[in-house]
Order: structure tokens, then C-alpha cells, then sequence
């Protein structure tokens, strides 16, 4: 008996062995898949890529979540378009066909740049305009104005001022300086004169003629100034108009 139990005993051992080994297997199998398979291999190979372009980040995750589809950030960067979190592009592209195991990668925005006003003002006003669009901004004319201290064709004024924060693209209003303007001079008296004396005297003091009004008159002679505005001794400068009246035969 006992020669027959120590027989037995390396037999058992190789059953037991056996079995051990056949459980290892059954075990090691429904790991790989219930955890692997549902990661990659039992994934439709033919799964189509959704568009998630234009969601928050938050949203795109549910819908990739949704089809166990893992995902990356690859990017963020600054986007004039989409608002901070959102997602600006996706690689592979919507509607392509998704391999086993391969992942989507998100460039998601960070929003609007923020550009800080550079100091325009006393600088030439095709610098300035130059300067504002290397820094990603847009010059806007509003006007001229007579400047004692800024040279003419230089910026005078901007808006908004400088050291301000705005947005990438926003738009930066330039008021361009005349220079000094012409020291004012006094009207001369033209009643009188013929219409002829009255252009070259005009002229003479930069001033320009304007309207000329017909006053028929039987008494004096045709193309003699009656009338004149502004008034004698009035203060002009270069550039101002003057308008006549001027005598002509009924």
C-alpha cells in the first residue's frame, strides 16, 4: 500500500500542475479581454472620425468618451475665432476612417492675443502705421488738427492711449497733425477794386476765392467789387475763402 500512495504521489502532482496552469490560462485570457479589447482590438476598425471642431473642450471629450475614442492636446494656441477652451482643429479630419488604437489629437484655442497699445504719438504717421500692423493691431484715421508742439504729418493723438491691453486686431485711432498753423493775417479792404485787382490781391496773401455774387448796377461800371466777406480787417490765415460781390451792367 504505502508502495502503491508514493506512486501515486508524482501523478497527482503533475494533475495538480496541470490544472494550475490551465486556470493561469483562463484567467490570463478573460483579462485580455475584458481590459484590451475594449481599449483598441474590439473597437470597429471602420469607426468614422467625428467633427468635433468648434466644441468645448469638455464637450469633445464626452463625445469622444462616448465612442472610446482616446484623444490628445497636441496644441493650444492663441485663435481670433473660437473663445478660449474650444477646440480649433482635429487630426485626423471628420469623416476619415479610424484605425485600431489611433488617437485624435486636438489643437484647442486660448483665445483672443492680448496686444499691448504701443506710444504713436510724435512719430511719423506711416511709422505709426507701420508699427501697428507688426503688432497684430489697426491704424484708423480721425482726423487732422493744427499742432504747435507736433511736427506736421506726425501723430498728435491716439486712441487708446498707450500701455493699454486690447485684443489682437483692435483697432487704434491716429489724429495726424497740420503743424503750426499759418500766423493769421488782417482782410484786406477790396471795395473798389476791380475784379481782376481784387484775385491778384487775393492770391498774393494765400487766400482763395470763393463764391462771386452779381450786383446789377446802372450806375457803375461792370467787374468793380461792392462787397466783400469776411469784412476788411477781419483776421485770416492762408487757405480761407473769400467771397465777392462784383458789379455788372442791367
Amino acid at each position: 500500500m504505502a508502495e502503491r500512495a508514493g506512486r501515486r504521489g508524482p501523478l497527482q502532482f503533475l494533475l495538480l500542475l496541470l490544472g494550475g496552469a490551465i486556470a493561469a490560462f483562463g484567467t490570463g485570457f478573460g483579462l485580455f479581454y475584458f481590459v484590451v479589447l475594449p481599449l483598441g482590438v474590439g473597437r470597429s476598425p471602420n469607426l468614422e472620425v467625428p467633427d468635433v471642431t468648434g466644441r468645448s473642450l469638455a464637450q469633445a471629450q464626452a463625445v469622444l468618451k462616448e465612442k472610446e475614442i482616446a484623444y490628445a492636446v497636441k496644441e493650444q494656441r492663441y485663435d481670433a475665432v473660437w473663445p478660449e477652451g474650444f477646440v480649433v482643429s482635429q487630426s485626423p479630419p471628420p469623416k476619415r476612417s479610424l484605425r485600431p488604437n489611433q488617437i485624435i489629437e486636438l489643437v484647442v484655442s486660448k483665445g483672443t492675443e492680448k496686444i499691448t497699445v504701443p506710444s504713436l504719438v510724435g512719430l511719423p504717421s506711416s511709422q505709426a502705421r507701420t508699427l501697428l500692423e507688426k503688432s497684430g493691431l489697426r491704424a484708423v484715421p480721425r482726423g487732422t488738427i493744427y499742432s504747435d508742439s507736433v511736427p506736421k504729418d506726425c501723430v498728435e493723438a491716439q486712441d487708446p492711449p498707450p500701455t493699454t491691453v486690447v485684443d489682437q486686431g483692435s483697432a487704434v485711432s491716429l489724429v495726424i497733425s497740420l503743424g503750426p498753423k499759418e500766423p493769421k493775417e488782417t482782410m484786406p479792404d477790396l471795395a473798389g477794386k476791380t475784379f481782376e485787382e481784387a484775385k491778384e490781391l487775393l492770391t498774393a496773401q494765400g487766400l482763395v476765392l470763393g463764391e462771386v455774387v452779381k450786383i446789377p448796377s446802372d450806375s457803375l461800371g461792370a467787374g468793380l467789387v461792392l462787397m466783400q466777406a469776411p469784412q476788411p480787417g477781419f483776421q485770416v490765415a492762408g487757405g480761407d475763402t473769400v467771397k465777392l460781390g462784383v458789379t455788372e451792367r442791367r
